[in-house]
């Protein structure tokens, strides 16, 4: 698992460990790092992060839920950002909706991925 948020450039990715995906359900609040390496800290000081929420289910996929970001950098001259999360998993590549104008998006994107294996 691995999301990527973007702006206008990619600011960054964050990885749930796959250990994490085995459980049957779980929620888990990840760590941004720089295309780079490095933490990537917002405006107001504190670490960037993504949270999301998985449930195996019961056919062997996995329902993945993006909720929110928090403490974006901003990336446009108004001083925020236009954020989405890229998640690959198992080869498959899906993405949330683009959240606009703010630097604490909202996504509460529900992914499905059928037929995985922790």
């Amino acid at each position: 698992f691995s999301p990527s948020l973007f702006g206008s450039r990619l600011v960054g990715r964050a990885r749930l460990p796959s250990s994490m995906l085995s459980e049957a359900s779980g929620e888990a609040e990840l760590k941004l790092e720089g295309s780079r390496g490095g933490a990537i800290v917002g405006m107001n000081g504190r670490r960037a992060v993504v949270s999301v929420r998985w449930e195996r289910l019961p056919e062997g996929g996995l329902c993945l839920t993006v909720l929110r970001a928090r403490n974006m950098q901003k990336v446009d001259r108004i001083g925020l950002c236009d954020a989405q999360v890229i998640v690959e998993l198992g080869g498959q590549v899906k993405h949330t909706k683009i959240v606009r104008g703010t630097l604490n998006p909202e996504f509460l994107n529900r992914m499905v991925f059928p037929s995985m294996t922790p």
